[in-house]
């Protein structure tokens, strides 16, 4: 049994959020969202640095290709 003041709709809701990632990029945190193997979309910036937040390459809605080892 589960108490919570959070409807059971949200709490049981299944999420699209499948492609997900959280990646740093020259020190700079962020979660992408793949759009394909080979690259995906900037999310959000996790960073504490304000000077990240101020870079134009990393924008909500940037491309960010994903580099393989």
């Amino acid at each position: 049994m589960l108490y919570s003041i959070i409807p059971n709709e949200e709490i049981w809701a299944e999420t699209d959020e499948v492609g997900i990632y959280e990646l740093s990029i020259n020190g700079c945190r962020m979660q992408v969202a793949s759009v394909d193997g080979n690259s995906g979309v900037l999310i959000r910036i996790l960073s504490t640095d304000p000077q990240d937040y101020l870079n134009p390459k990393y924008q909500p809605g940037t491309s960010i290709p994903f580099i393989r080892d």
